[in-house]
């Protein structure tokens, strides 16, 4: 795993870092993460390896990425949950699921709640919002759907313009 991320050129090869982690309650489990050089962050990537297999990848996404690239290439999601980003400042976090691919799209404006009103009043979403992070997980962990919490609806399409 970890020649592979030194191959990639947006992986700072030198800041791979490789700890032991428990999976439900599993030994030899492996967390690999990495920050990015292409552009430089801090811990922009994290891979879960269970028996020696990926069961999770997580991906700053840093660059332009808006929802409806993704929704043209991905399809619409099953769920989207909306949470505040912090009770202080404000801000909205937009999380896009898509169940059978084991793919959640995520959007963080840090200063504005306007998407997460939206979201909650029915409206549909601006198709230029940014994508922050893309996360993958193995159908291998077990994973419910987190559209338990009340901010979480069906896909409620893109705004009228």
């Amino acid at each position: 795993m970890t020649n592979t991320l030194k191959e990639l050129s947006f992986v700072d090869s030198s800041s791979i870092s490789v700890r032991d982690v428990k999976l439900t309650g599993a030994q030899g489990d492996k967390e690999v993460a990495f920050d990015c050089s292409h552009p430089n962050q801090k811990r922009c990537g994290v891979i879960i390896l269970k028996n020696g297999r990926v069961v999770y990848i997580s991906l700053s996404v840093d660059y332009p990425l808006s929802l409806k690239e993704v929704i043209d290439k991905l399809g619409v999601p099953d769920y989207v949950t909306s949470d505040l980003y912090h009770p202080e400042v404000g801000g909205c976090i937009l999380s896009m699921e898509y169940l059978n691919l084991g793919i959640i799209v995520e959007s963080i404006d840090r200063q504005s709640e306007k998407n997460c009103h939206a979201l909650e009043s029915g409206e549909g979403l601006n198709p230029k919002i940014s994508v922050d992070g893309l996360h993958y997980q193995s159908p291998v962990v077990l994973h419910e759907s987190s559209c338990i919490d009340p901010g979480c609806v069906r896909w409620p399409g893109f705004e009228n313009p």
